[in-house]
């Protein structure tokens, strides 16, 4: 079958919205209009744009974290397709959106290795997946940094979505450890996760790495969710969880 009429029985689809589109792209024209991108300079507190952040910098184990995109819209969208849906083809263009903001932001830094957050055993077999860890894949290849597998939960928790800022915290509160098998101390880590709404999960990964001798963790992920100075902690958290 030639190249051309297979295009028309199985057209490329947007990761997105699923419209059809060429060979060449990934996203529609009108998704594309669409992204959320943040813009800069970013608040290395909370990840967002500094025109848009409310946050009160509050102290966190990482030493800051950065983001493509807010989660709204088809961003949104394409993560809960790349997590729940099983379109594991949309980590390789959110891993490489989270990789070009890395080396924006982070040109400065000379990272040993990228991980991820880790999912629980019950989580992977459900899924058969950890988005996660596909992210993280995808930018150790574009930055040419080594992946480890750092970090193991140790049992599953409740979905941090469903649950109010106070209780996201102590959700993850001893959750996470190390791996032994794998040598964390002295090193600069990048720390990829999906989405960040609190921090709670990433800081608590963080302090795990830093309590096995990390010598700094720098977070990175596919969007942030935009509470904007108009929005407490609770609203913006409330607004994730109905999406």
């Amino acid at each position: 079958m030639s190249l051309k009429w297979h295009h028309l029985l199985f057209p490329h689809r947007c990761l997105f919205c699923g419209s059809p589109v060429t060979a060449s792209e990934r996203i529609c024209e009108m998704c594309m209009e669409a992204l959320p991108i943040i813009g800069a300079p970013v608040c290395f507190f909370c990840g967002i744009s500094k025109a848009d952040c409310a946050c009160r910098e509050k102290r966190h184990f990482y030493d800051a974290i950065i983001a493509p995109f807010y989660y709204e819209g088809a961003v949104a969208k394409g993560i809960r397709l790349m997590k729940f849906a099983g379109r594991t083809e949309n980590a390789e263009y959110f891993g490489e959106a989270i990789s070009v903001c890395a080396s924006h932001y982070y040109s400065e830094i000379a990272f040993d290795c990228v991980c991820f957050v880790p999912e629980s055993e019950d989580v992977l077999k459900e899924r058969g997946y950890n988005q996660s860890r596909l992210l993280a894949e995808s930018v150790s290849r574009h930055l040419n940094v080594p992946c480890g597998e750092l970090l193991k939960k140790l049992y599953t928790t409740k979905p941090q979505r469903t649950l109010s800022a106070a209780e996201r915290q102590g959700n993850v509160l001893g959750v996470f450890e190390t791996n032994p098998e794998e040598i964390t101390a002295g090193k600069k880590i990048l720390l990829i996760d999906d989405i960040k709404t609190t921090g709670a999960t990433l800081d608590e990964c963080a302090k795990s790495l830093l309590i096995a001798g990390a010598d700094r963790v720098f977070c990175a992920v596919a969007a942030v969710s935009p509470m904007r100075a108009s929005q407490n902690e609770e609203t913006a958290e409330e607004t994730l969880t109905a999406k």
